[in-house]
């Protein structure tokens, strides 16, 4: 069984979370592609990434998210929040590991079109969902 602590998808890294960084390397890294240089990824200095992790331990039963994100509809999206920021987390039953597979910033009353729900909407509505599930590389480097 794999450590169930959420962990940020290579996606997630490259294209939700290009501010809010509580120290400037990650973001560093990341644009110079040297991934292997944010392992843990669970432990990235990011309050999303952080809430992310601390909302998914060891054990099922302790797990504390806000609840389903509804407009995932063919997905089930688990909802954290820390401030302004969003992120979904889907479960990944096979190995019990849990992935963050989206982040952003909720704006204007969840009308503003870059809103994180606004984003994921437009997603799921055109059938582009799959951009959001782990990638092998995600799964090879966890």
């Amino acid at each position: 069984m794999h450590n169930r602590r959420a962990r940020p998808t290579l996606r997630v890294l490259t294209d939700d979370l290009q501010s809010g960084w509580a120290d400037p390397w990650p973001l560093r890294a990341i644009a110079e592609g040297r991934i292997e240089a944010l392992h843990p990824v669970s432990e990235l200095p990011h309050a999303v990434v952080g809430k992310a992790a601390e909302c998914f331990g060891a054990d099922e039963a302790d797990d504390n998210f806000v609840g389903v994100i509804n407009c995932a509809r063919s997905a089930s999206f688990l909802e954290i929040k820390i401030g302004q920021w969003r992120g979904a987390v889907w479960r990944d039953h096979e190995t019990g590991v849990n992935w963050l597979v989206a982040a952003g910033l909720a704006k204007g009353d969840h009308l503003d079109r870059d809103d994180f729900y606004e984003v994921l909407k437009r997603a799921f509505d055109a059938n582009d969902e799959a951009k959001y599930f782990p990638s092998e590389q995600d799964v090879k480097n966890s």
